[in-house]
């Protein structure tokens, strides 16, 4: 391309140079601008430059210029605030669906969207996150999405955890066939929501549980009828429980071998099984003795208990107790 082309792109260079090099806190003199247009083949003397920025000024972009003998000038506010820049890369450094590659990547897109100093210091305050991200959870993730957009019901294997002799955790799977209607994150998990067209329930699986999703283009999504009244969101916050939180302990359970789907699910992978019996096992967590465990511990019904310490069984057969007394009355 010639020089005059080069120098009708001065607008798209001088917005760039103010959004990655300058801030309240680093602004630029006009002759920084004017070398910086230079670098890249644009003649522009300082004074033609006011009248520039003046230009870029009535466009939107809010352009501070100081006075003095040499005016300085940088973006004062951008579309997002570096608070919410840090938010942004937060939720993507601590997310469990994607890699560490990825997580990179996608931060380094996030901070052009703010000066390269306050995209350095917002990159210090993130912590770095311990999250072990998959590759196939994010392709999976854009299988559903792209079947929604289809209206398309979806296949995929799900892996529920069995004991084998050995005593080790095995997968084992079978193939499903839903309406995906959401995906939503929780405690650090996503899960898919769909409706089971056989039975018509709404139910909701783990993605770090899903292989090979695929689309099934001959097969319409059921469901409208309840989803057009039902918000998704909504629904989520009814369908799953809380979460523990507080000063934890350990608590030893006793589980029924038919809910160790149940025990990782809830306790992650890493849980230490050991078998108490022909049907039963048990393991240690930690987890706060309070109310909201007694509560997901009651919910679960006659296949879990806790056999120590007796402090906790004490407090328990309490909660118990006290339930029970509201339907004596």
């Amino acid at each position: 391309m010639g020089d005059g082309f080069r120098q009708e792109l001065k607008f798209l260079y001088l917005a760039q140079m103010l959004q990655r090099k300058t801030d309240e806190e680093h602004p630029a003199g006009l002759r920084t601008m004017s070398a910086y247009l230079k670098e890249l083949g644009i003649t522009e003397e300082e004074e033609t430059l006011k009248k520039d920025l003046g230009i870029l000024r009535e466009y939107g972009l809010d352009i501070e210029v100081s006075e003095g003998e040499e005016p300085l000038c940088c973006l004062r506010s951008r579309e997002f605030y570096p608070e919410e820049i840090r938010i942004l890369m937060d939720m993507v450094q601590s997310s469990g669906i994607i890699t560490k590659r990825r997580r990179e990547a996608l931060i380094a897109k996030i901070g052009k969207l703010t000066s390269a100093y306050k995209e350095e210091e917002i990159r210090r305050q993130v912590m770095a996150s311990d999250a072990r991200g998959r590759d196939n959870l994010y392709q999976s993730m854009n299988t559903v999405y792209r079947s929604m957009d289809e209206d398309c019901e979806i296949s995929f294997l799900y892996y529920e955890w069995i004991l084998t002799e050995d005593r080790k955790l095995k997968r084992k799977g079978e193939r499903l066939t839903l309406s995906p209607w959401g995906i939503l994150h929780r405690d650090e998990y996503y899960y898919l929501i769909a409706i089971d067209g056989k039975s018509g329930v709404v139910k909701n699986y783990r993605f770090d549980k899903m292989r090979d999703v695929m689309i099934e283009p001959e097969k319409k999504r059921s469901g409208h009828d309840f989803f057009s009244n039902v918000d998704v969101a909504d629904f989520a916050a009814a369908a799953f429980g809380g979460v523990f939180c507080g000063k934890e302990e350990e608590i030893y359970l006793e589980f029924e071998n038919r809910l160790l789907g149940k025990a990782v699910d809830t306790f992650g992978e890493e849980l230490v099984v050991t078998k108490t019996g022909e049907k039963s096992f048990t393991v240690c967590v930690k987890v706060p003795a309070d109310r909201e465990f007694f509560g997901w511990l009651a919910g679960a019904g006659t296949g879990i208990k806790i056999v120590g310490p007796e402090n906790v069984l004490t407090e328990y057969k309490k909660f118990l107790r006290k339930a029970l007394g509201n339907y004596n009355r």
